[in-house]
């Protein structure tokens, strides 16, 4: 009954079980009891920020919500609280204080790898998006730089920072980040649209001068 009541744009990232169960889970807690008509459901939807399609990537991803009730938390938030059960850190339980800045710090690292990779063709005579992989490498090189010059993080840190999302990619987030059918020296997103999505958080959030002219 609520599937219309979300932006087109957002049916594919709907269409991915977990992610649904997601925000199937966000519905259930914030919404105890449901509207009966389509309008009035709407309404709700945008009330909780999901009535565009960036609403709905954004809660997807990067939503904290509330360390004793992780199953509305978005996937980031849900990839560092298994990564450190594995670790045995904290018992998985990060203190609010610190789970929303490493959520933030992860979604701009992903916003910079994604907005080179989306810009690698802009400099053709027929400048068109790539969603294809990239060495890694290769992103190690030129994204690493980047963020180091804007003060963001050291080139140590950006290894580290991609390093931790491949391990949650792999382990705990059912390959919902990246492609895992390439090599391990490849990269690329699992899906062209949650690709754009981060390239977009990118441009938004940090993008120069020079990157908005790509």
């Amino acid at each position: 009954d609520w599937y219309d009541a979300f932006p087109a744009g957002s049916r594919n990232l709907l269409a991915t079980p977990r992610l649904l169960k997601l925000i199937c889970d966000v519905l259930r807690r914030e919404v105890p009891d449901p509207p009966k008509n389509a309008e009035e459901r709407r309404e709700v939807v945008q009330n909780l920020g999901m009535h565009t399609a960036a609403g709905v990537f954004r809660r997807a991803y990067f939503h904290v919500g509330d360390a004793s009730d992780p199953d509305p938390q978005g996937l980031l938030a849900q990839g560092l609280r298994a990564m450190n059960l594995r670790a045995g850190s904290d018992d998985g339980k990060p203190t609010e204080l610190d789970m929303p800045g490493q959520v933030r710090c992860l979604a701009m690292v992903l916003g910079a790898v994604a907005f080179h990779i989306f810009s690698l063709r802009s400099n053709q005579q027929t400048p068109e998006p790539y969603t294809g992989g990239v060495e890694y490498e290769e992103l190690l090189k030129n994204v690493g730089p980047k963020l180091t010059e804007l003060g963001l993080r050291t080139q140590a840190q950006f290894k580290d920072d991609l390093d931790l999302l491949r391990r949650m990619n792999n382990h705990s987030l059912e390959f919902l980040i990246f492609n895992n059918d390439l090599s391990d020296s490849l990269l690329a997103f699992h899906d062209r649209t949650v690709l754009t999505f981060f390239a977009a958080y990118w441009a938004m959030q940090f993008g120069t001068d020079d990157d908005l002219q790509l």
